[in-house]
Order: structure tokens, then C-alpha cells, then sequence
């Protein structure tokens, strides 16, 4: 049995490597309540984890003061999962906690919920909530990186796919709100 994924068996991955294309520049970096929107992530999410990793494709920028900086290793925009993967390598932690820069609300409790609906052996969890799936909110151990890397080699790219193929687990949250992301500009005018 791994070790329990508390703070220091784990590390944070922040996913910021997209084309952001609806949002029409990296959405990392747009500001909401006065800052950028991954700034909020970080502080929701850096507090849980001991180690932190920012996913940028190689070409774009940022940083993060205390995050380590780690690129796609695959070619193009090939997607979350090929920034999941990267994470995984740069990993030093048995675990990592998976999330998108885009969700500012994410619950500050996130690691210690995931890791309390672990089933002993699965070693993929991600937040669900009564409407929707979150696949890109997850905790990993990284014995994921091999079946990881074959599914990305098989020209797969899908997250639930992934999931699936994981033998994943879910973990249902009561909040909706915690889990709401910003696609495009006019969202961050109207969300409160």
C-alpha cells in the first residue's frame, strides 16, 4: 500500500498549458477579483500540498513564486492529460494533486477530501459533483505515469477515457461552485 497522500507525500500540479482559445489569451494570467486567475488557484491549492509544479507548454510564460516550472513534452497543444503526464515525471512525491488555473473557487479542503474517499489500492480519484465530472481534478499516484504514457501513445487524449482506463475512482463534493471555471471573457464580468 503507498503511503497516505498527506501534505508532504504530496505535490500540487497546477495545468496552465492550453491554447485557451475561446478566452483568446492564456486564461492564467486574466484577471479576476484583482488578480490572476491562477494566483487563486495557488492560494487555495499550495497550502495543501509540500512540493508545487506550474504546466506551461513550452511556448508560453509565467510563473508562479514557489512553483516549479515544467513543460509538455509532447509536440502541439496535445491537451490536459499531456501536462498530467509531464507532472507525473517531474513528481518526487508519491502523490500529485491534479488542477486546471482555471477554477479560483476550488475547496481549500480539496487533498484531505480526496484522500479520505480513497479506496485502499486505487490510485486515481477525481471530484465529481451531483451534475458534472471532473477528471481534471484529481489525485494521482504517480504508478500512473506508465499507463499514462501508453495511453497517450495510443493517439488517446480523453480524460474520461483515462479515467476509465485507470480504474478510477470518484469522489462526490456538495458545491457546485467550487468547481466553476472561466472559458470566456464576458464570464468574468458576470460571475461574482
Amino acid at each position: 500500500m503507498p503511503e497516505p497522500p498527506g501534505p508532504e507525500h504530496t505535490t500540487a500540479l497546477i495545468l496552465a498549458g492550453g491554447l485557451s482559445r475561446r478566452m483568446g489569451q492564456p486564461k492564467a494570467w486574466i484577471h479576476w477579483r484583482g488578480q490572476p486567475l491562477i494566483r487563486h488557484v495557488a492560494q487555495r491549492i499550495g497550502p495543501q500540498t509540500g512540493q508545487h509544479l506550474l504546466n506551461l507548454h513550452p511556448q508560453q510564460e509565467g510563473t508562479l513564486p514557489g512553483w516549479q516550472v515544467v513543460h509538455d513534452l509532447r509536440p502541439g497543444f496535445p491537451g490536459p492529460l499531456a501536462g498530467i503526464e509531464t507532472g507525473l515525471l517531474h513528481c518526487s512525491t508519491p502523490w500529485l494533486l491534479i488542477v486546471p488555473c482555471d477554477m479560483p473557487r476550488l475547496p481549500k479542503d480539496l487533498l484531505g477530501r480526496l484522500a479520505q474517499a480513497l479506496k485502499p489500492g486505487t490510485r486515481l480519484i477525481a471530484a465529481r459533483t451531483t451534475e458534472r465530472h471532473f477528471p481534471v481534478v484529481a489525485l494521482v499516484h504517480r504508478d500512473v505515469l506508465q499507463p499514462t504514457r501508453a495511453f497517450l501513445d495510443s493517439g488517446q487524449r480523453r480524460l474520461m477515457d483515462w479515467h476509465r482506463r485507470c480504474d478510477g475512482q470518484w469522489c462526490l463534493f456538495p458545491d457546485p461552485m467550487a468547481f466553476s471555471n472561466f472559458n470566456r471573457p464576458e464570464q468574468l464580468q458576470t460571475e461574482p
